[in-house]
């Protein structure tokens, strides 16, 4: 028997104030925090919405979940996060702990966590959604409790749901600008060669990103240089490099580089990207990846980050060589350094899979993630470059094993940057 979801609030209000005083500890000196710090007072509301409103979660539906969280205090809340627990499956898939940051005396703050359920998601036992906001200092945490029961049942025939977005499609209204910042996104889904296999998702993926660069990492649109399709051939990206791009980077700025579609090795098993109208056959028509690591270093900007959701190996986002055995990587002549960092979307000899229910691939998926805020680990605003490396390596590698997906480990060069440049500072979380 079908099952609505009952939306069960299960409500445990109380008072969020910290007691406050001028407390002395045992050897009778002034405890300091409790004199100066005045507490915040955190209450919040949650509503889950199912995209066509009948109550049940349904396969192949968009599952929303919007928590609203205020601040009725005379201190700052800060490292304010939204927790879920419970059986039900939505737990993991909208993220157990979700980062929304501070929120001022007298202020609110809104997150909102959505996800698409597979068509074949299957019923489950257990189906409790529980929802709670921590704060940083656990005595200033809100005590109040949100449940959920919610009823989630597979796809069956007949019409389907629309599916506008996901939850990383969601974009965060602009946060900050970064006027000294510039970019680059490149996408690919259909290439001029026949020979050479579309990749659905890869322009969606740069649309995506372009969104998140000017909202989330503060890039300004005037600043940031799109290529999509046929606009992206092999003419078009050596002007790109070596005139557009140079032009416009700013002394002591950033500049990002993201890059979706194919990937081959050269005969040696140097990474190449592969343009619009590029093939394996015709390295003259590839752009080594040596090569845009080399020229982003002559650049006037402070450092370059270049993204890449594409593999050298294997299958998906890989073309293999043509009429030549298969080539092993070798990233020896990509010179990397603390000014241009690299990161990929798989490990060496591996592939770049698709996340095919969100219509992104799986590296990019977990790269929107991150900026949005889930990156954010220490909950100061702000996802830095080894926060979102750490976040995206992770997140990548078990969806892979969880999914039973070839293996697919994504990669940083140089090796270990992420220590050296933690500082960085890409997108802000709130």
């Amino acid at each position: 028997m079908k099952r609505a979801v009952v939306l069960m609030f299960v409500f445990a209000f109380g008072l969020c104030l910290a007691e406050t005083g001028s407390g002395t500890s045992p050897e009778g000196e002034l405890d300091i925090h409790k004199r100066e710090e005045a507490p915040p007072k955190l209450s919040f509301t949650a509503k889950l919405a199912d995209a066509n409103g009948n109550g049940i979660c349904e396969g192949e539906e968009q599952i929303t979940l919007v928590v609203t969280v205020t601040n009725s205090g005379k201190g700052s809340a800060q490292g304010v996060r939204v927790v879920l627990s419970g059986g039900s499956g939505l737990v993991s898939r909208l993220g157990k702990e979700n980062i929304i940051g501070t929120i001022e005396p007298d202020a609110s703050a809104s997150e909102t966590l959505a996800t698409v359920l597979p068509p074949s998601v299957e019923p489950e036992e257990d189906k409790s959604l529980v929802v709670k906001v921590k704060e940083s200092r656990d005595e200033w945490s809100c005590p109040d409790v949100m449940s959920f029961t919610v009823a989630v049942q597979p796809r069956k025939g007949g019409s389907r749901h629309e599916r506008t977005y996901v939850d990383v499609d969601l974009v965060p209204s602009r946060r900050h600008t970064d006027p000294n910042a510039v970019a680059v996104v490149i996408g690919i889904g259909d290439y001029r060669e026949e020979s050479v296999t579309d990749l659905p998702n890869a322009e969606n993926d740069a649309k995506s990103m372009r969104a998140y660069l000017e909202n989330v990492c503060g890039v300004e649109p005037r600043n940031v240089i799109p290529l999509y399709g046929d606009r992206a051939t092999k003419g078009d990206l050596d002007e790109l490099f070596n005139t557009k791009l140079p032009r416009k980077v700013k002394p002591g700025g950033t500049v990002y580089i993201y890059f979706a579609g194919h990937g081959t090795p050269s005969i040696e098993g140097h990474p190449n990207l592969v343009p619009y109208d590029g093939t394996a056959a015709s390295e003259a028509k590839l752009y080594p990846v040596s090569q845009l690591v080399e020229q982003a270093k002559e650049w006037k900007s402070k450092r370059t980050l270049v993204m890449l959701d594409v593999c050298f190996a294997g299958e998906n986002r890989a073309l293999p060589p043509k009429g030549r055995a298969f080539v092993r990587e070798d990233w020896s002549d990509v010179k990397s350094s603390d000014k241009c960092v690299v990161l990929t979307a798989s490990g060496q000899n591996q592939t770049a899979n698709d996340l095919v229910e969100a219509k992104h691939g799986l590296f990019t998926y977990y790269l929107l993630k991150a900026l949005k805020s889930e990156g954010d680990k220490d909950g100061d605003g702000w996802v830095t470059l080894k926060e979102l490396y750490d976040y995206v390596r992770d997140n990548v590698s078990n969806e892979a094993a969880d999914r039973m997906m070839p293996e697919q480990d994504p990669t940083i060069v140089p090796q270990g940057v992420e220590q050296s440049a933690a500082g960085w500072k890409l997108g802000k979380s709130r």
